[in-house]
């Protein structure tokens, strides 16, 4: 009688209550006389669908709620009607396009670099001016995940080698006339790197 219809129902039903319709559209599609395990395998794959589905129309939603928000915002606007309607770009949204763009360019690079051992310690000194005070606040950081550290605001010390890429984002962003980079050999002499 194991392999009955009432004992696949039952065994379907003793561990977790399942919705019926669920059960009976897993029931028609694992076959008459199917074993428990193919039953809840069905199941799986009905609750993976239904996950699926749902997920994709809260994606759906988003994307269509993004869009009423720039509308919303007069960033853009319907063009034509019907199967040719079409988005565009408003004033507005160019505007904010640009400043986007302008952003992105005058981001800083991450600030997280190799930390490479040295017997040598490092000495990072700098002056950035006030008006580059992202900048400064940049190269603290960085000089802390380097693991250097503060003796002032604006002296750093550590036994590190400073990565290449590090002294490039300094190039970069065009802060390297502010920035003195030392090195102090073991004979105790003072050896400018940067």
């Amino acid at each position: 009688m194991r392999g009955s219809i009432l004992t696949t129902l039952l065994e379907s039903f003793s561990g977790t209550a399942q919705a019926s319709a669920d059960l009976l559209v897993a029931f028609l599609s694992a076959g008459h006389g199917a074993s428990y395990g193919k039953l809840q395998r069905a199941m799986g794959l009905l609750a993976d669908a239904r996950d699926r589905a749902r997920f994709e129309a809260m994606r759906r939603q988003r994307y269509y709620e993004y869009l009423a928000r720039l509308k919303r915002d007069g960033l853009i606007r319907e063009t034509g009607g019907g199967r040719k309607r079409m988005l565009a770009l408003t004033r507005k949204g160019k505007e904010k396009l640009n400043i986007l763009h302008k952003e992105q360019k005058d981001a800083l690079p991450p600030r997280h670099y190799e930390k490479i051992a040295n017997e040598r310690v490092v000495i990072v000194t700098f002056d950035i001016p006030e008006s580059e005070k992202r900048k400064r606040n940049w190269l603290r950081r960085a000089l802390r995940e380097l693991g250097l550290r503060m003796i002032h605001k604006s002296v750093w010390m550590g036994s590190i080698k400073l990565p290449a890429r590090f002294v490039t984002d300094l190039n970069n962003l065009r802060i390297t006339d502010y920035v003195e980079v030392f090195e102090v050999s073991k004979t105790g002499t003072l050896r400018h790197v940067v």
